[in-house]
Formats: C-alpha cells, sequence, structure tokens
C-alpha cells in the first residue's frame, strides 16, 4: 500500500480491559512490529473487554498511548461514544493527547456513501468521524479526517483547518435540525447536540405555558420533549413526528418515562428481553423495530 502511494497507518484490537500488565504486554509486543513510518498514526480499538472500574480503563489507554508517542507515533483512540461515556474517562484522554479520538456512530447497516451529520458524536477531542460500515454492499468503513490527522507521517494540516473543520461538522448537524425541528407555529427550536442518544439541549419558555422544555430527544419517527413545570414536576411528553403527512404536528398525551438498556456485546434480543423481564414482542415494539432487527454493542433500547 505505501509502494502505491497510499497514506498508511496502523490498528490495534485493544480488548485489555483495566489490566495494566497485559496492556503493557500488548505494546512492547506491537510497537516493535509497526512498519508504518514515524508519525503515522497507531490507533487502540478500545470497545469491548471494559473493567468495571473507570479509572483502571483510563490508566491502561493513557498508559499504552505514552508508549505510542514514545515510540515515535501519533497515539489514536477508536471507539463509540457511548462505550467510552460508560467506560472511560475521555476528558483525561483528550487533556492529554489532544484531537485524538477515532469515534463510529451511525443509524443502520445501509450502504451509506456520504455522511450524515446528525449522528456525529459530538464531544471534545473528535479528529475521525466513521459514519458508516456498509460504504458498498459486503462492507467497507468510510470516516472522515476532521483534522487532517490521518496525513501524520506523511504531510500534516494546519491548526486553524482543523478547527474550522470541526466547527464545520457541528453546523452541519445543527442546521439541519433547526430546519426539522418547526413543531409549534412559528416556533422553531434551536438544538445543539451533546450525546449519541440524540439529546438536543434547548431552554426554550412558550408564551402561555408554564413550562420549560429542556431537551428534545428524537427517536425513531417520534419527538419528545424533557420538561420542567413550575411546580418542579419533571418528566418526558410526547410532541410530534419528524416525518410522514403528520410532520410538525403536536400530539398531545400524557407525560412519558424511559428506562433504556445498552446492549453488550454478545447480547441477543432474547437475553435482553430475558434481562429486563420482557418479551420478545414488547422489547421490539417499545423501540420501533421487529425483533429480527440487528442490534449491535453500545445501542440504547429502550426497555420501560
Amino acid at each position: 500500500a505505501q509502494h502505491a502511494g497510499k497514506r498508511v497507518h496502523t490498528y490495534l484490537w485493544d480488548g485489555v480491559g483495566g489490566n495494566m500488565t497485559n496492556a503493557k504486554a500488548m505494546m512492547a509486543y506491537y510497537l516493535p512490529r509497526v512498519r508504518t513510518p514515524k508519525g503515522s498514526i497507531v490507533a487502540l480499538d478500545y470497545e469491548d473487554g471494559a473493567s468495571d472500574s473507570v479509572t483502571a480503563n483510563t490508566n491502561v489507554i493513557l498508559a499504552q498511548m505514552a508508549l505510542i508517542k514514545a515510540a515515535g507515533y501519533t497515539p489514536v483512540l477508536y471507539s463509540g461514544k457511548a462505550y467510552l461515556n460508560a467506560h472511560v474517562d475521555t476528558s483525561a484522554i483528550v487533556r492529554a493527547y489532544g484531537s485524538c479520538l477515532w469515534l463510529a456512530e451511525y443509524p443502520n447497516y445501509l450502504v451509506r456513501t456520504i455522511p450524515d451529520y446528525n449522528w456525529f458524536p459530538s464531544m471534545d477531542g473528535v479528529a475521525i468521524f466513521q459514519f458508516t460500515s456498509m460504504y458498498k454492499a459486503g462492507g467497507l468503513d468510510c470516516n472522515v479526517d476532521l483534522t487532517g490527522i490521518t496525513k501524520s507521517g506523511y504531510t500534516t494540516t494546519s491548526k486553524k483547518q482543523a478547527q474550522a473543520n470541526v466547527k464545520k461538522a457541528q453546523a452541519a448537524k445543527v442546521v439541519k435540525y433547526n430546519q426539522r425541528g418547526v413543531f409549534y407555529p412559528n416556533r422553531t427550536l434551536a438544538v445543539r447536540y451533546t450525546d449519541s442518544d440524540k439529546v438536543s439541549q434547548v431552554a426554550t419558555y412558550y408564551k402561555g405555558e408554564s413550562v420549560i422544555y429542556n431537551a428534545v430527544i428524537i427517536e425513531h419517527d417520534y419527538v419528545w420533549a424533557h420538561y420542567t413545570r413550575s411546580n418542579g414536576l419533571y418528566g418526558f411528553i410526547k410532541l410530534g413526528v419528524t416525518n410522514g403527512p403528520a410532520y410538525g404536528k403536536r400530539v398531545t398525551g400524557q407525560p412519558v418515562s424511559h428506562t433504556y438498556y445498552t446492549v453488550k456485546s454478545g447480547d441477543s434480543w432474547w437475553t435482553i428481553a430475558q434481562r429486563n423481564g420482557l418479551s420478545m414482542t414488547t422489547l421490539a415494539s417499545q423501540n420501533g423495530k421487529t425483533i429480527y432487527t440487528t442490534i449491535y454493542p453500545g445501542q440504547r433500547l429502550v426497555v420501560r
């Protein structure tokens, strides 16, 4: 690949959990075998096998990235946002290594050739956005390099341009959801993404209503608002739909609340249903999907 003029980097599956001995042994084995140029990326894929200790997991990753940097390469951490938030102190990673995150986030496994920024994993330190694992039928990951990090060891990009690219990715998401966010006559929700659950922060008072809408959740084809009333009560209420003939129509109803389950490696619809005391049909209906739809680690399902 290098002979063909490609920028080549190194990727390592990192299933060491929080075990520092195994983490260092892994790097001692692999780093001397790296054949890409000095400065090129050595990416750690940390998406399975995390221990129960966020501190231990974080320390392991920091130690591995320090060894990668000491060996003369560019350390990168690959995962999904939900998995990192659950198992790693990502802020400590970003403080140490800047924009070093390579995050995968996409709605399904359909063929996708352009990024859907509605699914951009907004958080500090994102350098690469993997927007699909199905760039063409049969499967092929495809990514957006926001900072020029994939030129490491080959060429570089300016910090100013890198920051502009990140801002552009964030703006693309906000604009799209502002366009779809009119759920009240002449009222447009100003949205800002905060996590992969598609929770959009808002702080809007509606005239004549003693309710503050704190967040809007776009879940499948429906819109839910998290609210706080003037008497201190709070919850969720269904506002409307995001597409179809009833797009933008307000839906009245009683406030509801949800309990979520995060899919783990090895889970199936059956095991998740059993773990939460549900039938497969009930679990599927709560998530607007048939029981045959693919689930994947890190996905959040409604269980209550």
